[in-house]
Order: C-alpha cells, then structure tokens, then sequence
C-alpha cells in the first residue's frame, strides 16, 4: 500500500510539473485586441494575458483562478522579473507574484512609459532677445499711436481756431459793408436809429403809402435782419456784433417796431423780420435810463 501512494504522488508531482503557462490574447491599453499581435504580444504597450494548462490543451481545474479572466494580472520589469500589484489592487491574502509552474494564470501587463510629468529648461538667449523684441515693439506701437492721437488733437484746435478767425474775419467783413449801406442811407433821408420822433416820421409817411419811405425803411431793416440770420447760423460772430453795435441793434428793433407788426399783418408773415428780433433779443442793453436820442444836446 505505501508503494501505492508513492507511485501517486510521483505521478502527480509529474503531472504538476507539465502545467505551463500559455498565451491566449494579447490587449492594448484600451482593452481591445490589436491584429498581427495574437496570441503573443510583440509590443510594449500591450498586456499578454496567459493561461494554465495541461499537456492536452486543457486548463484543469484548481490550476488558474476563477472570476478573473486572465488570472493574475502582473506588471514587467526591465530586468524581466514580475512586480507583484499595488496592496490595494490586491486581493485578501495575496502578497506577491505565484510562479507560473504554481498552477496559476500570469497576466505580463507591460505599461508605457509616463509622459504626464512636467520637466523645466531654463530660456535660451535666442528666446530672452525675442521676448524683448517683442516688448520693444509693442512699446513702440504704443508710443506711435500716442503721436498720431496728439496730432490729431493739434489737428482739430487748429481746425477750431482757424474756423473761429474766419467767423470774426467775415462779421467784421459785415458790419464794415453795413456802415457803408447805413451812410448811403442816412444821406438819402433815414435818421438815426435812436431818434425815435424821426423814425416814428418816416414810419407815419411810410404806412401813408410813400414809396420813398418804404424803400428806405426796408432797405435799412434787411440788413440788420441778414446781420441776425449770419449770426443766428454761426457764420457771424456774436459776442463782436454785440460789443460793436448791440446797443444799436436794440434801438433798431423798438423804434422800428410798429412798422414791423404792420408789415406782419398786411402781408399775412408772422415770422417777417424774425432774424432782426432774435439778434437783438441776444445784445445785452448798453442804457438803463431815457437818455436824449444821438445828436441832441444834453440839458
């Protein structure tokens, strides 16, 4: 009988040793199965997953690890030995690789090298001199773009004053044609604007249907009424109307006034002399008291 079962165990340690690893797939990292690469993989960024079987093609049971394909799974080494997992990818009790004669399936799982680590080099000269090119340049272009915008500022006061001069040039144009008009006028027969029983005469002979008097009067009131629409419009300019015969203006416009509402009303134009009235309106009054009409001697 011990002859019995030293023939057995003879029998199985022979069986045991005849157990050997065999490839059955090859993996990529995405768990797919790459072609030319099947059964055994010839890359090194693949996992060759291996099984346990006996001399007749079979995988006995006890000898490969259920609920697991592919066994246990282990990672190369360079130097060609086995690293076992990390201690918590392992199972309870497992503490290390088993030999592939241990009857058990060996996954080679052969990882890539890391590629997500982040290394420093220190800047060439080449890369220091372009970056302060390109500051320089766009120092440059900040200055360049502040020189065009002063230029234009510059651009437009003088713009503005040159507009201005021409305003005074062309009112002061007026009113020296104005003086001329008004002495041709006043040696025809109009009277001085602040002579109000005379401008109430020529009114009187006007209104009575004197075509003398009508001509003078509407000769005299056109002018002073384009004086109003060129200044009224910015082509003149008010503050030297004002000062050179504001005043005189006034006198125009209140002396004359009857005459202005009787032509409104014959003639159906509410807005007939319009310019004059907004001009004189715009003067600052130069008398505050009934001082006596220009010419007349003070008593």
């Amino acid at each position: 009988m011990g002859a019995a079962v030293a023939l057995s165990l003879g029998s199985a340690g022979v069986a045991g040793a005849k157990i050997q690893p065999v490839d059955i797939s090859c993996t990529n990292p995405s768990a797919a199965e790459p072609g030319g690469q099947q059964p055994s993989c010839k890359g090194q960024a693949h996992t060759q997953e291996t099984e346990n079987r006996n001399p007749a093609g079979q995988a006995p049971p006890g000898q490969n690890k259920e609920g697991q394909r592919g066994g246990t799974k282990v990672r190369d080494t360079p130097d060609g030995t086995h690293q076992p997992p990390p201690a918590e990818n392992r199972g309870p009790g497992a503490s290390s690789c088993r030999a592939p004669d241990r009857g058990h399936k060996v996954v080679q799982k052969r990882h890539p090298p890391r590629t997500g680590s982040v290394t420093y080099r220190p800047v060439t000269s080449y890369e220091r001199w372009s970056l302060v090119a390109s500051f320089g340049s766009l120092l440059i272009s900040v200055v360049a773009f502040g020189a065009l915008a002063w230029q234009l500022l510059m651009l437009a006061r003088g713009t503005a004053q040159d507009h201005d001069r021409r305003r005074k040039q062309a009112t002061m144009e007026y009113l020296t044609a104005i003086m001329d008009r008004r002495k041709t006028l006043y040696d025809e027969g109009i009277p001085d604007e602040r002579d109000h029983p005379a401008v109430s005469a020529l009114i009187s002979r006007a209104l009575a249907g004197d075509p003398t008097a009508v001509r003078l009067i509407t000769s005299y009131l056109t002018a002073f009424n384009y004086l109003g629409v060129g200044t009224r419009s910015d082509a003149f300019d008010r503050e030297i109307v004002d000062q050179a015969w504001g005043g005189l203006i006034i006198a125009v416009r209140d002396n004359y006034a009857p005459w202005i509402e009787a032509q409104r009303e014959s003639r159906g134009e509410p807005r007939l002399y319009e310019d004059l009235r907004w001009l004189a309106a715009e003067m600052t009054p130069r008398r505050t008291a009934d001082v006596p009409p220009q010419g007349d001697p003070v008593r």
